[in-house]
């Protein structure tokens, strides 16, 4: 599997936990009500990681070794603060009158926007399948 795939890959499950962590959290009639909140959140946290470093060996594809290692250090760096980014910055778009949402929409916008970078690369004529 090549790098752009298990980016691809990643990013896809990232959303998906966290969009069933949203759901649960809804089920369950606000924030820190279901167990299976935490279990969703760090299991798409580490999605998003591996889709970021991957995104950054994907980025590297044709070089060396060492440099793709660097590139995947790199990706997960500006994976990372792109995320709290993105996640600080809807966060202070949306009104605290929207309840848990306002809490959890940046990981949401996060994770599509990974998501979407990661299945365009996948999808591009340089993709190396």
């Amino acid at each position: 599997m090549t790098a752009n795939r298990v980016a691809a890959t990643a990013a896809v499950c990232a959303a998906a936990s966290w969009a069933v962590k949203a759901i649960a959290i809804w089920i369950a009639g606000g924030l820190n009500k279901t167990p299976l909140e935490d279990i969703l959140f760090w299991l798409g946290f580490i999605a998003m990681v591996v889709a970021f470093v991957a995104l950054g060996v994907a980025a590297a594809r044709g070089r060396s070794v060492l440099v793709k290692v660097v590139a995947g250090v790199v990706g997960l760096v500006v994976g990372v603060v792109a995320l709290v980014a993105v996640e600080d910055g809807v966060g202070a778009v949306v009104p605290e009158s929207a309840g848990w949402v306002a809490e959890e929409i940046g990981l949401w916008v996060a994770a599509a926007a990974t998501t979407a970078i990661a299945l365009a690369w996948l999808r591009s004529p340089e993709s190396v399948r």
